[in-house]
């Protein structure tokens, strides 16, 4: 869920270390920000949005098949921002406050219990 693909940067350094030290061929790995604004949609549901999601997927997909390793084109392609850079915190602020009321605990968010 976070809002740019960079963010996971450290996550695939760590697959990828994991894959180096158990032996694994490290094919590669693909990053992508703003997962939480699709919430388990399928992505063809969501059109334009995840068009660029889509290429690099099947781009992946390709290469894997043939044997060889994620390519940087799909890389690049998923980093891609879904939403532009200034909509992103507004959509996502959105987004966690409907989560928060579909949960029902929207009144409490700003709680502070033990504050004085």
């Amino acid at each position: 869920g976070y809002p740019e693909a960079r963010q996971s940067e450290a996550a695939l350094a760590v697959c990828q270390q994991f894959a180096r030290e158990v032996g694994f061929e490290w094919a590669g790995g693909l990053a992508f920000g703003g997962g939480a604004v699709i919430g388990g949609q399928p992505l063809e549901s969501m059109g334009v949005f995840t068009k660029h999601v889509r290429q690099a997927l099947d781009m992946t997909a390709e290469a894997i098949a043939s044997g060889q390793p994620v390519p940087d084109g799909a890389v690049e392609t998923m980093a891609k921002l879904l939403l532009p850079t200034w909509l992103t915190p507004p959509i996502l602020n959105a987004v966690m406050l409907l989560r928060l009321y579909q949960a029902g605990v929207l009144k409490s968010f700003r709680a502070r219990p033990f504050a004085r």
